[in-house]
């Protein structure tokens, strides 16, 4: 005999259940559930408390897929406003750390993602975590919208990052200040004893190291700087554009070599820094090394774009870029992390601006 079809009747609560208990759409209890859309918080607790109530259980199918992970990271990339993403990868310190970030992933053969999210911008939440495309991030850049930054302090648990040279719960520093403080103890065992220094004048944690760092090498080596005179640093002016810095930061430049007594030695907290003295030393008749002897900080292959090839304290980006995807694996682990901070030593790249003290 065949048996009679049943029709089996389910007990299961539904989220239509839910919606016409509440006397909202199905919609609106699918938002409240699940933290998505815009749900005030008190009908949001209404809707939870009606399902517990009711006894509503997700899907296992749904709570699986929660659940579930990509297996995917992501390397965000802060950018200034009206920059294309091509553009920066090509310049300053972000083309190495993408190289660095796809080449530590190819090696440890994980998916990757990159996104560029534009400084400032009020955004809500980075795509590669919204469209399920990554697990967690490394993020190189300064989170400045007031939104952006909330949405990453409020899912710091299920989407962990990481933050490069930038504060953060967790983040990897290049030790600026050790780099330069090493590079005024390298000219010092030159015979270098009279040292300037030109930059800006940022509270920028990176930059603000390198001239404290600057500062304390000056007084351990016992070495001249003008009771502070020759640091020259050049204010940071929401106004300016690059030619004007540029102009002010080669005044600055030309003030240290006038009159008999000068410094042998200059550290520029940048490559542009770097070249106006490289400029100024050439109006007046100065030979770099010879005369002079410069180290700058940044890009090595900026360094060397044009002569004289600048000797450079060159952040480590190999080392910043795994250590910070160690600690972000370990997060994702649920592994305890024993450093939330982590400084990396940068590396003396020699080129062709520094030579011993001429005695003569």
């Amino acid at each position: 005999m065949t048996p009679r079809s049943q029709t089996v009747t389910s007990n299961r609560v539904t989220m239509r259940d839910i919606a016409q208990q509440a006397g909202v759409a199905v919609t609106t209890v699918s938002s409240a559930l699940h933290n998505t859309g815009r749900v005030s918080p008190d009908l949001k607790q209404r809707i939870h408390d009606i399902a517990s109530q009711m006894g509503y259980r997700p899907k296992l199918a749904a709570r699986l897929l929660r659940a579930s992970k990509t297996g995917r990271l992501a390397l965000i990339m802060i950018v200034g406003a009206n920059k294309g993403a091509t553009v920066i990868s090509q310049s300053g310190s972000h083309g190495p750390i993408i190289a660095e970030f796809v080449s530590a992933c190819s090696r440890m053969k994980v998916g990757f993602e990159i996104e560029y999210l534009e400084s400032g911008k009020d955004q809500v939440a980075p795509e590669c975590f919204t469209g399920g495309q990554a697990d967690g991030a490394l993020i190189c850049g300064q989170v400045n919208s007031p939104k952006l930054a909330k949405w990453f302090k409020d899912n710091a648990k299920q989407y962990p990052c990481v933050y490069l040279d930038h504060v953060g719960e967790y983040n990897v520093w290049n030790n600026t200040g050790l780099g330069i403080y090493n590079a005024v103890q390298h000219l010092a065992a030159l015979g270098h004893r009279q040292f300037a220094y030109l930059g800006v004048d940022s509270n920028y944690p990176v930059h603000r190291s390198g001239i404290d760092e600057f500062k304390r090498a000056v007084a351990d080596f016992q070495l001249d700087d003008q009771q502070g005179q020759w640091i020259k640093l050049i204010s940071k002016q929401s106004g300016h554009n690059r030619e004007q810095w540029i102009d002010e930061q080669l005044v600055n430049a030309q003030s240290l070599l006038t009159g008999q007594n000068r410094p042998t030695a200059v550290i520029g907290q940048g490559v542009p820094d770097a070249r106006c003295m490289v400029y100024a030393a050439m109006e007046k008749g100065l030979s770099v090394p010879r005369d002079l002897s410069i180290i700058t900080y940044g890009m090595a292959a900026d360094a060397m774009k044009s002569p004289p090839c600048l000797h450079c304290v060159e952040p480590d980006f190999s080392t910043m870029v795994q250590s910070a995807l160690n600690m972000l694996r370990a997060r994702l682990a649920g592994e305890a992390v024993a450093e939330k901070s982590v400084m990396v030593l940068p590396q003396l790249v020699e080129r062709r601006s520094v030579a011993a003290v001429c005695e003569d």
